[in-house]
């Protein structure tokens, strides 16, 4: 009988603590799937941002706020509402 209370308990513990270590690993495995050098590539050949363009996205932000668009640095494509890009920062 006890046996049976501590494997029920032990399997409890265990279907408790299984979706956390689960989403953990998914989201590991998708920040190393990430490929932040490959979308700068992107940037720097075609002179377009891959990444999503929040303003785009965000209802009410007007896309004429902001510098230009360019890096005050080193003159790449960037984020309007930034003024340097993430290589300068």
């Amino acid at each position: 009988m006890n046996a049976e209370i501590a494997f029920r308990l032990l399997l409890t513990a265990f279907l408790s603590i299984l979706p956390t270590l689960l989403f953990l690993g998914l989201w590991r495995g998708l920040s190393k799937l990430r490929d932040d050098a490959l979308l700068d590539r992107i940037e720097t050949v075609h002179g377009v941002d891959p990444r999503p363009n929040l303003r785009a996205v965000i209802p009410g932000i007007s896309s004429t706020d902001g510098p230009n668009g360019r890096c005050n640095h080193c003159g790449s494509v960037t984020d309007p509402s930034a003024s340097v890009c993430r290589q300068c920062s």
